[in-house]
C-alpha cells in the first residue's frame, strides 16, 4: 500500500510534472521513461496526472509492433503531444527520437 493518497503527488511525480511544464514553456517535448510498465504499471497514473495539468500525453506500449513504433511516435508528435511515456526497453535501438531533446 502507498503512503500517499491516490490523488496526492509523490515527490518524483511532482518533479516530473514541473520538468514537463518547464519544457513545454520552452517549446520542447519530453520523453519520460518508466521501468514500471508491467506488473506495477505506473504509466496510466503518470498520464492522468500530466493530463490533469494540461499536458498532451501519449504512452508507447509493447502492444505497438516494433516495425511500427517510429511511425507511431511520429503520429503522436503530429497530434501535438507534449510528453511521451514509455519503457526504455521499447525504444532502446533503431529509433530516431529527434523530437525529444
Amino acid at each position: 500500500p502507498s503512503i500517499f493518497g491516490s490523488e496526492a503527488l509523490m515527490p518524483k511525480e511532482q518533479a516530473l510534472l514541473d520538468l514537463c511544464l518547464t519544457e513545454k514553456a520552452k517549446g520542447r517535448k519530453v520523453l519520460a521513461y518508466t521501468v514500471y510498465s508491467g506488473t506495477r504499471d505506473t504509466t496510466a497514473r503518470l498520464k492522468r496526472l500530466l493530463e490533469h495539468a494540461g499536458l498532451k500525453v501519449a504512452v508507447l506500449r509493447a502492444s505497438v509492433d516494433t516495425a511500427r513504433r517510429e511511425d507511431w511516435i511520429l503520429d503522436q508528435v503530429d497530434r501535438g503531444i507534449d510528453v511521451l511515456i514509455t519503457n526504455p526497453e521499447l525504444v532502446k535501438t533503431g529509433l530516431d527520437l529527434l523530437d525529444f531533446p
